[in-house]
């Protein structure tokens, strides 16, 4: 039973119990308990809204330190949001090493200053119930360390203290807390995991994947999808680096019952937008771009409106206001609301991305990325889509509706190349994932960015969504589009080396049930 105490808004509130893979924003088991915890103080709750916050030490670079504050307090919202509690009630922020409470000079301050916190920044019904968070009132037990520690109040230009200060009930936290988050970028493993929480939950592990026994199973799911269910396309599945299976299942063509195989290209979509965004960063990286200069500064011919108030960040967030879906030059851009109040997605973003690049190499955006990405990582099956391009591997396109499957007529526009430009294999699409996880091509402060939640569970690389499988929960990064009557499906998880990538030219298909019947196989 905890003690309860009256808390304010405004004040932040740690959470203790929250532990991190070494370096990683990926949340351990042992947070599980906790977290549920915060989860049913805000589901009874249900009108308080809240920041999570993330810390780290001073070890590491400014950029990395606040792309992973960021990612770590993002898979805290991710975590919540996927047990139910509304988006809209929570924010993910990261203050990288700018907020210590006591000095980075030795081992025990940094795993002080690595954690993650909670502070409600609007009013809530006051609940009675003892589930809350298992943390103190604007302090920290930190007995194992040599006493109390004052968690400084937020204010001025980091906010969020509100001037209505209504309260609800927190608990005193009680015993030993366990460890902090774990270390960050310095080789510093961080916190003591060994807290006094439990929790029956298991994540994955990857001796859990047993030789050919789970290939044939997984081989009999996905022959039960084709023959059963109808689905038509191409699959391949990588563990541990290594093809558990890969296959091209019905036509390609229905009308002359062409096969798909591993050979047929696929039209991707917006998923070329992940292409796009690993350019934009490695120019960052080169600093030849900065995220949140006005665009005004790699452009020229803006509307005014446009060039001094959007950023690079807010093109790949699809938060810049630009909502235009037709436009002839630059100059024409217009904005429908105002950057960063809300995201819309809009292709927009990246045409106007592609330009950015084109200005930075003095190349076309085509050649960019095949110069720069796709040669690099030996993509040979995946092409832009150049003026008059043709290629007889790809698939027709269609979609069901009422019982009938109709083709699609394919549509390509050369000018939105940045946006929607790539056709591609399964084989490929899982070389490219790898290749993110790769440092030699996207070094690990980039890794980090391109995984960090920029609005709600979106990601530069896709949703990051939480499956229950079992008694087990995986944390995957999904990506799905729908182009020319493809749908492309790309599914990554977080915790362990596993990609699937699904194609279909039934733009209709359900591809979801097939990766988690997958998964299923792979991991139960």
């Amino acid at each position: 039973a905890f003690e309860l105490v009256m808390a304010v808004v405004g004040a932040p509130i740690i959470l203790n119990n929250i532990f991190f893979q070494f370096n990683e924003h990926t949340l351990l088991p042992s947070s599980f308990a906790e977290l549920e915890k915060l989860y049913n103080f805000l589901k009874k709750n249900d009108k308080v809204v809240i920041e999570i916050a993330g810390h780290t030490d001073s070890i590491g670079t400014d950029i990395y330190n606040a792309a992973l504050s960021e990612a770590r307090a993002s898979s805290v919202v991710a975590y919540l949001e996927e047990k139910g509690i509304e988006q809209r009630r929570m924010t993910a922020k990261g203050y990288g090493e700018a907020q210590p409470v006591v000095s980075n000079s030795t081992e025990k301050g940094q795993a002080i200053n690595r954690r993650v916190a909670f502070t409600v920044i609007s009013k809530g019904e006051i609940v009675n119930q003892s589930q809350m968070p298992d943390t103190a009132k604007i302090v920290i037990d930190t007995s194992k360390q040599g006493g109390l520690i004052k968690v400084p109040r937020l204010g001025g230009n980091n906010k969020p203290i509100v001037e209505e200060t209504p309260s609800f009930e927190v608990p005193v936290l009680g015993g030993n807390s366990g460890g902090n988050s774990g270390g960050n970028s310095g080789g510093n493993s961080g916190g003591n995991a060994n807290g006094n929480t439990s929790v029956d939950i298991k994540t994955p592990t990857d001796n859990q994947v047993k030789g050919e026994d789970k290939v044939e199973m997984i081989g009999e799911v996905i022959a039960d999808h084709s023959i059963n269910k109808g689905f038509n396309g191409t699959i391949a599945i990588s563990h541990n680096d290594k093809m558990l299976y890969k296959s091209g299942l019905g036509f390609s063509d229905l009308v002359n019952t062409k096969p798909n195989t591993l050979n047929t290209k696929y039209y991707i979509g917006s998923q070329t937008e992940q292409f796009i965004t690993v350019l934009i960063l490695k120019a960052i990286k080169k600093n030849q771009l900065t995220l949140t200069l006005p665009i005004e500064n790699y452009i020229k011919n803006l509307p005014k409106t446009i060039g001094d108030k959007v950023t690079v960040n807010q093109l790949l967030s699809h938060t810049s206001g630009i909502c235009n879906t037709d436009f002839s030059s630059v100059a024409a851009l217009e904005l429908c609301f105002l950057p960063n109040k809300t995201q819309n997605y809009s292709k927009a973003n990246y045409i106007v991305l592609g330009k950015v690049l084109e200005n930075i190499y003095n190349d076309n955006i085509a050649d960019i990325i095949e110069k720069e990405v796709l040669k690099p990582l030996n993509l040979y099956d995946t092409k832009v889509l150049k003026p008059l391009f043709k290629d007889v591997n790809i698939a027709a396109g269609y979609r069901k509706d009422s019982g009938r499957i109709e083709q699609v007529a394919t549509q390509t526009k050369p000018n939105e190349m940045a946006a929607n430009g790539l056709i591609s294999t399964v084989e490929d699409l899982i070389k490219f994932q790898k290749a993110l996880k790769n440092i030699s091509f996207l070094s690990n402060d980039l890794q980090i960015l391109m995984e960090t939640q920029n609005y709600g569970n979106n990601t530069f690389n896709g949703k990051i969504q939480n499956v229950v499988l079992d008694d087990k929960v995986l944390q995957l990064l999904v990506s799905e589009t729908i182009e020319n009557g493809h749908k492309v499906l790309v599914v990554r998880t977080l915790s362990s080396n596993t990609v699937i990538a699904i194609t279909s030219n039934i733009e209709t298909t359900n591809l979801e049930s097939i990766y988690r019947d997958i998964l299923k196989k792979i991991y139960l």
